[in-house]
């Protein structure tokens, strides 16, 4: 669409990058936009360092939407100069449209209209746009179609004959598209991260489980060997039949050799030395000694002299 040379366009080519997907910069797209309610609509060039000032009296629907605001915000800052904050714009509105478009239109767009995604970003804090929002709003248009709104008589005024209401604008089908697939792509990442992290988080479950059952294999092999090793049997005191007889027969003979402390006495039988036949028994010392019989106790008696006598002189 070509407007007129005296009609607003912007002239700060820092603002190149606020046009729509059309190449419109915002002074075109806000006109485009106002001729919905108003035929007659227009913006005056401004002069820089000036502001476009509040709606007049009894505005149409279309003025009173924060998008026409931020449109013509645009368009005043790449000239140069700006707006008044929103709530002196918009003092003289019945009713208000924040971050959305009226919900009607009496008149028809000559084309079709694509509203950049970034006139509908809400308003800063203190009642002006956010510019820092919308340099990072990449979304596509919105398109406002010719045969979504509604058909007139013609009538170049601002309440035609004969209108019918429509819809609201909507999003083009290539809009919806992008967001559908943007919608699946982000679908897929989300699947094969939580997929990711299940995955992980069983082999480690497995692995946990298969080493706790080798350590306990293993510990279970460790208890098994020692249950086989019997215990000493010399930590059990147990000695043989008849290295045990041998025992009590030494321990009875030096008894009676030693047993008493009194001296030899020829009148007094009990001191006599105990015959031969009395002697113990001799022991295999050789058989004893390597003897590999287990839980027995060697016991040796070659450290024995047994000595019939005893050393006292006789009286």
């Amino acid at each position: 669409m070509t407007l007129a040379q005296d009609t607003a366009h912007c002239t700060d080519d820092n603002f190149a990058g606020f046009t729509n997907s059309k190449g419109e910069d915002p002074c075109a797209v806000d006109i485009q936009y106002g001729r919905l309610c108003d035929r007659s609509f227009s913006e005056s060039p401004l002069s820089p360092g000036h502001l476009y000032n509040p709606v007049d009296a009894n505005p149409t629907d279309c003025k009173c939407s924060t998008v026409h605001y931020t449109l013509l915000n645009l368009c005043g800052r790449c000239q140069g100069g700006g707006t008044v904050i929103w709530p002196q714009y918009s003092a003289n509105c019945t009713n208000v449209f924040e971050n959305e478009l009226p919900p009607s239109f009496p008149l028809s767009p000559a084309a079709d209209i694509a509203i950049p995604h970034w006139a509908f970003t809400p308003l800063a804090a203190n009642g002006t746009v956010d510019l820092t929002a919308i340099r990072v709003d990449n979304q596509p248009d919105v398109v406002i179609n010719v045969s979504s709104t509604a058909q007139s008589t013609g009538s170049d005024t601002t309440s035609p004959t004969e209108t019918t209401s429509s819809s609201a604008p909507f999003r083009s089908q290539t809009a919806d598209g992008e967001g559908r697939q943007k919608g699946l792509n982000t679908a897929a990442i989300a699947g094969g991260v939580v997929g990711g992290v299940l995955g992980l988080g069983t082999l480690t479950t497995i692995a946990f489980l298969v080493r706790r059952r080798s350590i306990q294999r293993r510990r279970a092999c460790d208890g098994s060997e020692s249950a086989d090793v019997q215990p000493s049997a010399l930590s059990s005191g147990r000695v043989s039949s008849e290295q045990g007889s041998a025992s009590r027969v030494a321990s009875q003979y030096l008894e009676k050799m030693h047993g008493s402390n009194r001296l030899y006495n020829p009148d007094d039988p009990s001191t006599f030395p105990p015959s031969l036949s009395a002697t113990p028994p001799a022991f295999d010392r050789q058989s004893v000694s390597n003897s590999t019989s287990p839980g027995v106790v060697r016991t040796s008696l070659s450290h024995y002299e047994f000595n019939p006598y005893r050393p006292a002189p006789e009286m």
